[in-house]
């Protein structure tokens, strides 16, 4: 552009072919700052899918022109666009030229001014391109993650099948899951990668690691409203994302202290910049010494680039053809949706939220859940409360497994949640209960046995005699052979896994211990039991009220049964749970309290880290 004797340059997402297209364009608000991220990332992935068609269509008009060159020779010196478009399409088919990006896709394409200029052919294809705002992949190709702390411009987006979430500055429980979804993502594709980067694996093994593209707009915002608590979080992500296919782009005001700060800045190689004040504030942003050209002030979406060692002036434009910022967001935001109504493919994975009011019936059909149980080495039951992933108990690690907590609690809701859980496993499952009925029509709903008088517990247990000595057999002799542990639990998944639920471990002690007339001891058995049962395939989960702790002490079942120090804790008062080791809390934490169905989990439990879960609710009308 020559304009009043001063040379600029105007960045184009055209090319010098002799074809014609519609020249790409998109933009979310280029009267705000949006365009200073969204631009240039999509200005990236436009050019990348419109030299994608071009190349293909290249090639196949190479073709074409060998074979209409030859026919016409043959003929007569005319050239006729409808042949010509029929080599085309020939040629097409074996250049997989992507046809859904051109519009009226095969018919799409004109070769109405091809001729011959002398003794020259000379084809000619016109034809106008639209790039869908998908963002250019499937879900499997990339996943978007919005932060919006400006006017919620990109709630228009949210729907589209590949984002995963937009969060806004009134979702701070939303936003923090983000970021630990995000840190645990780095944390598994270190170990997934190995030392080599990202685009390297993308090469080798193929689009199977989907790229993550974070979005943050109004970094000015983000940081006051978050009182700068995300800073370390965004320079890792910019400092370490990219080697492991997560990146980064971020709008703001302006540089330093009071914008985008300077250790974080540092950590980005790419910048823009739209109307700025004055011609230091974009030396400062495009990291250069000397600017000789500022963008038109009238035009909005008008801005600077640096390319290699030149500063270009480029123009971001519309994602709808639709000047009225109202109207032109609705547009954006009917098109995601008709994307994802029509998507047959797998979405981008969410950002994991716990629901206000979980309840069973829908935690058992998250396909979390599902994969979980397939595994048959864990039994899911809650949502980790920092992550809001799912937590389940590990029985790799696990024989006696107590559910402890004061009256009213959650411990009956959690047995129940446990027991339907292990029903996933198509396990066997028994609950005895000695007071009360509350868990008969429970067992009788998912096909549990149910144990209510001594002589059945009595009779139980000295069925489980045979089965238990067999077993403990194999283990021994296993253990004497030098096996490990973990070879010896997944020997025992041949035998079927039983689960022993008991209502109340109170009572279940006084039955043993102290048995009705006529009831056979079963004490030495059960004692034995639960001293040697680990690793039998064979699991006991015991509802323990800490008001009854004193009166159990120092019987040998229950020492036993705690000395596994396994289980959760409901409503806090951790203090109050001696077989729990919770001593990565501070005395205050183990003192503090919590609402029915918050548990929180020991340390010797696994290597998961969780420390707190929020369990579902058992409704009656889940049976």
């Amino acid at each position: 552009l020559s304009k009043s004797g001063r040379q600029t340059q105007l960045l184009r997402s055209t090319e010098t072919y002799s074809r014609t297209f519609c020249q790409a364009s998109l933009t979310v608000e280029a009267a705000v700052v949006l365009p200073l991220f969204i631009g240039f990332m999509v200005f990236l992935l436009f050019y990348f899918r419109i030299m994608q068609t071009e190349l293909a269509v290249e090639q196949a008009m190479m073709y074409t022109a060998r074979v209409e060159a030859a026919c016409v020779s043959k003929s007569s010196d005319t050239v006729h666009p409808a042949k010509v478009q029929l080599h085309f399409l020939k040629s097409a088919k074996e250049e997989k030229v992507p046809f859904e990006y051109i519009d009226g896709e095969k018919a799409g394409i004109s070769f109405r001014k091809s001729d011959y200029e002398g003794t020259e052919l000379m084809l000619h294809a016109s034809y106008r391109m639209t790039i869908p705002i998908g963002f250019f992949g499937t879900a499997k190709e990339l996943n978007l993650y919005m932060i919006d702390f400006s006017n919620k411009a990109l709630k228009c987006f949210e729907n589209a099948p590949q984002t995963g979430g937009v969060v806004c500055e009134d979702e701070p429980d939303r936003l923090k899951k983000l970021f630990y979804m995000l840190n645990k993502k780095i944390a598994e594709r270190k170990k997934q990668l190995e030392g080599i980067s990202y685009s390297a694996y993308i090469r080798s093994k193929g689009k199977n690691m989907p790229a993550i593209l974070v979005l943050l707009d109004n970094y000015n915002g983000f940081r006051e409203k978050t009182d700068d608590c995300y800073e370390a979080d965004m320079i890792k992500l910019a400092h370490d994302g990219m080697a492991y296919g997560i990146f980064l782009a971020i709008t703001a005001n302006n540089m330093g202290s009071n914008g985008l700060p300077n250790r974080l800045a540092d950590s980005i190689p790419t910048t823009l910049a739209l109307v700025m004040n004055d011609r230091y504030q974009y030396s400062e942003v495009l990291r250069t010494g000397r600017i000789d050209i500022t963008p038109e002030e009238q035009l909005k979406g008008r801005g600077l680039v640096k390319v290699e060692d030149s500063i270009l002036e480029f123009q971001t434009a519309l994602v709808e053809n639709e000047t009225d910022e109202m109207e032109r967001m609705l547009k954006i935001r009917a098109t995601c949706e008709r994307l994802k109504a029509a998507w047959n493919a797998p979405l981008a994975v969410p950002i994991p939220m716990i629901p206000k009011n979980p309840v069973w019936s829908e935690f058992e059909d998250l396909e979390e859940v599902r994969a979980m149980s397939d595994t048959t080495d864990l039994l899911p039951f809650a949502y980790d409360e920092k992550s809001a992933e799912i937590y389940g108990v590990d029985l790799r690690r696990t024989f006696c497994y107590l559910v402890s907590g004061k009256a009213r609690t959650g411990k009956k809701n959690m047995l129940k949640i446990l027991g339907s859980s292990a029903g996933m496993l198509h396990a066997r499952r028994v609950i005895i209960e000695h007071t009360g009925n509350e868990f008969m029509q429970y067992a009788k709903s998912i096909g549990a046995e149910y144990l209510h008088t001594q002589q059945e517990q009595a009779q139980f247990f000295r069925d489980l005699l045979p089965t238990f000595a067999e077993r403990n057999r194999v283990k021994n002799r296993m253990k004497e052979e030098g096996e490990e542990e973990s070879t010896i639990y997944q020997q025992m998944k041949k035998y079927e896994t039983i689960f022993v639920f008991i209502a109340d471990l109170h009572e279940f002690m006084e039955s043993v211990y102290q048995p009705e007339q006529d009831v056979i001891k079963i004490g030495p058995f059960v004692e034995n039991v639960m001293e040697k049962g680990s690793l039998h395939n064979i699991y006991f989960i015991a509802a323990v009220d800490t008001k009854d702790i004193s009166s159990m002490r120092g019987s040998r079942a229950y020492e036993a049964m705690t000395s596994y120090h396994t289980g959760i804790q409901l409503g806090g008062n951790a203090m109050e749970a001696a077989y729990f080791d919770f001593s990565h809390l501070t005395y205050t934490e183990q003192n503090k309290g919590y609402k029915a169905g918050i548990g929180m989990i020991p340390r010797d439990n696994d290597e998961s880290g969780v420390e707190k879960v929020i369990i579902p609710q058992y409704r009656k009308r889940d049976v």
